[in-house]
């Protein structure tokens, strides 16, 4: 019999939770971690917080929301969009996994320091190449995203 978890995306723009059609059109929403706890007590398995144009602007504003959502929510907590080369607060502030996209085409070597000091199942990492947000422009990065899926295919087989 197949399990099923239900892991609830919450789109992050600033600090408020925001709803749109393909990202057009957004509207805000209300406070994140009120709708976190909402989905929680629903029996959501897991949250996503995604800010997808973090990267792009150079900014993270996840510290403060993730602390806040730790303290009313006690089931694993994703954090996705605008993930710098330091990333242990995130772990220390609440968050349980981290999924990089920019930040593992900007250093390379992200990918095989968390799994080593936080363990593989703290990067659930994305296996579409896609475009990415990588010094600060929209880059295409298939090709590095490629060379780094293979570098963290070989640290998940440890």
């Amino acid at each position: 019999m197949l399990a099923y978890r239900v892991i609830a995306r919450l789109d992050i723009k600033g600090p408020n939770l925001i709803k749109g059609i393909q990202f057009e059109g957004l509207r805000v929403l209300g406070k994140p971690a009120d709708f976190a706890k909402k989905y929680a007590d629903e029996g959501a398995d897991e949250l996503l917080y995604l800010d997808t144009v973090a990267s792009l602007y150079g900014r993270n504003q996840l510290e403060s929301l993730i602390e806040e959502t730790s303290d009313k929510v006690f089931i694993p907590i994703t954090i996705a969009g605008g993930i710098q080369k330091e990333v242990g607060h995130f772990f220390r502030l609440g968050a349980d996994r981290l999924a990089i996209n920019s930040a593992a085409v900007r250093w390379p070597d992200i990918v095989s320091s968390i799994s080593q000091n936080y363990g593989c199942q703290a990067l659930p990492y994305p296996s579409k190449p896609s475009a990415s947000t990588a010094a600060g422009k929209p880059t295409s990065t298939g090709a590095a995203r490629k060379r780094a899926k293979t570098r963290s295919a070989g640290l998940r087989k440890r």
